[in-house]
């Protein structure tokens, strides 16, 4: 867990595959499947959505009947996601719900504000906007009664992300740099995440030497980190200040990196979709 949450993503999978074999040797099948949502939610970040699938699945109905709500609510939470980027918003929905249920019951309030956040960002994929600041706002107010900055970072994010996709790129902006405060604050993950936002601003501003900077940095970085399917974003999100620098090799180097790896994860986005 601390290597995944602090990006090393090829360590943490080590660390889970040598867990499982130990959990598979004792013919230990909780074990094993509480290692799964581990590894599970690792080669998710690393874009592997259908091997994160088939590790989810099976585990989740060893997890129910050992009474392991908390690991079958990240199970949930995890599969939502997975749902979410492949642009299937109703199986998405239904696991994220299914997952505050579980994180409710146990008190697992840090839980139970990401499902919300997430509930909040398939919203915001279908446009419903009023919908998606509700869940916000609620998983804010949550993470702000125990001071948890990391769950205040998420929620600052995702306001951005509705200014921007509403056209209010001030707010926009002043969200994503609170955002990017405190992940880089925390060390998190979702760094690049910030900087690739604040490019989106840019560019939707013309400011496309800017876009351009924060982009390829946010790339670099997610490559760094083998965050296939983020750094397929990057890379699409990086051809309009690339045609604006008529810096055509590049352009050609981006398009067919951001083809290569949306087509291994199956990533689905609204902000690299051609309309």
């Amino acid at each position: 867990q601390v290597e995944r949450a602090s990006g090393f993503l090829e360590r943490s999978q080590d660390w889970a595959e040598r867990a499982q074999a130990s959990a598979q040797g004792r013919g230990d099948a909780v074990g094993e499947a509480l290692v799964a949502v581990e590894l599970g939610r690792t080669r998710m970040n690393q874009g592997d959505y259908d091997v994160a699938i088939d590790l989810l699945t099976p585990a989740l109905p060893v997890l129910d009947a050992a009474g392991e709500d908390v690991a079958a609510g990240e199970a949930h939470r995890t599969l939502a996601i997975l749902h979410m980027a492949r642009g299937r918003w109703a199986e998405s929905t239904d696991a994220f719900e299914r997952a505050l249920l579980r994180f409710g019951a146990v008190g697992g309030a840090v839980k139970a504000g990401f499902c919300r956040v997430g509930l909040a960002q398939v919203a915001r994929h279908q446009k419903r906007y009023d919908a998606a600041r509700e869940q916000l706002n609620a998983a804010r107010e949550g993470f702000e009664a125990i001071g948890y900055r990391m769950g205040r970072a998420e929620c600052a994010n995702g306001l951005g992300e509705i200014a921007r996709m509403t056209g209010d790129l001030s707010t926009a902006e002043r969200c994503y740099r609170d955002a990017l405060a405190l992940y880089e604050e925390l060390g998190s993950i979702d760094v690049p995440v910030a900087q690739a936002n604040l490019g989106l601003v840019q560019s939707a501003r013309g400011d496309w030497m800017g876009a351009r900077q924060s982009l390829d940095s946010s790339r670099r970085m997610l490559a760094l980190e083998q965050r296939r399917d983020l750094e397929a974003a990057a890379c699409a999100a990086l051809l309009a200040p690339t045609a604006a620098a008529r810096d055509f090799d590049a352009f050609d180097r981006c398009l067919a990196r951001a083809l290569d790896l949306l087509e291994r994860t199956g990533f689905v986005y609204s902000d690299i979709a051609i309309e």
